[in-house]
């Protein structure tokens, strides 16, 4: 896995989060429950909603990061975990790369939503805790989950979410 901080310009990043919170307010969402295969949902007993970003933000992220990926053949949806939402234990093996950009100004670690991965080097399982504007770039499989987002936090765990072939 590769951090990747402050990926995004500033008016690009507030850009995302204008998107994504007029996407609210919209018949523009399908739960994790109908996108996501059995195994990643197995033992986490909330939904993460899923939505489209546009076209035109898309290009505009893409602009930003495309210096990350040697593929430019890439997707990208805004994620919003809600109370109880996670990921169980998965690889990511049917893509050629996933990264995740934070959102949320801020988030607490109380709140749950880290971000697990075993170390392929060490296998030793690492953490991360969602910071606004970095990016976890994922290239080697290395098995990964969510922890499940508490139902006291004080927002939902907003993210984009990039995948390539």
């Amino acid at each position: 896995m590769k951090i990747i901080d402050n990926v995004l310009s500033d008016s690009l990043l507030s850009e995302c989060n204008d998107e994504l919170r007029s996407n609210f307010i919209k018949n523009t969402w399908i739960s994790s429950w109908f996108a996501w295969p059995k195994d990643v949902r197995m033992g986490v007993s909330g939904n993460c909603l899923i939505s489209h970003v546009s076209s035109e933000l898309s290009d505009k992220v893409k602009d930003e990061i495309n210096n990350y990926f040697s593929n430019q053949n890439y997707g990208m949806v805004f994620q919003v975990f809600q109370p109880y939402s996670g990921l169980s234990s998965h690889t990511d093996t049917n893509y050629g790369f996933s990264a995740t950009i934070y959102l949320n100004d801020f988030w607490d670690a109380e709140w749950g939503g880290w971000f697990i991965w075993s170390d392929k080097n060490t296998e030793e399982y690492r953490a991360f805790l969602p910071k606004e504007n970095t990016m976890i770039l994922s290239t080697d499989y290395e098995k990964h989950l969510v922890t499940p987002v508490s139902p006291h936090c004080g927002q939902f765990r907003c993210t984009i979410q990039i995948r390539g072939k």
